[in-house]
């Protein structure tokens, strides 16, 4: 059980080390279940807007970090820097609609229409190369490669 925490405090909190596709896929079906359950729960109530907005947007906020963690093991088992991850933040929090960060910059609706079409396009290469891309086979600068026996053991550094 000790194995099995420390490997979640790993995945989720530190953005050091590598991970394989399937670590990837499993993780991020987590964060995603977790980031919208709380949406979907407060949508059973008619109120959602007034009562429940807030505590909404701050648990999404704080799935940001796990999710930038993950993305940077991830671009690390390619042997790319953990930095190309913070793109996914960026994703997230320019397409967020409780944020409306292009919104506040004044831009048009024409310009936001084509903002959005590229974040889209962006965010789809974004994901085929964390889902769909081999890692780098054997040691690199980050670590050795993720062990395919476990997919819930903290790698040896």
């Amino acid at each position: 059980m000790k194995q099995f925490f420390d490997f979640m405090l790993w995945l989720f909190f530190s953005p050091k080390g590598r991970i394989g596709r399937a670590q990837w896929w499993i993780s991020s079906l987590v964060l995603i279940s977790l980031s919208i359950s709380p949406w979907l729960i407060s949508s059973l109530h008619e109120k959602f807007e007034e009562q429940y907005f807030i505590p909404v947007l701050s648990f999404g906020l704080a799935m940001i970090y796990p999710a930038y963690a993950v993305d940077a093991k991830r671009f690390q088992d390619r042997d790319r820097s953990g930095f190309w991850a913070l793109f996914g933040v960026i994703f997230t929090l320019l397409m967020s609609k409780e944020l409306g960060l292009l919104a506040l910059f004044g831009v048009t609706k024409a310009e936001m229409s084509f903002l959005v079409w590229a974040i889209w396009g962006l965010a789809l290469v974004y994901f085929f190369v964390l889902a769909f891309l081999q890692g780098s086979v054997g040691r690199n600068r980050y670590g050795a490669e993720p062990a395919t026996d476990s997919i819930f053991r903290v790698p040896a550094t």
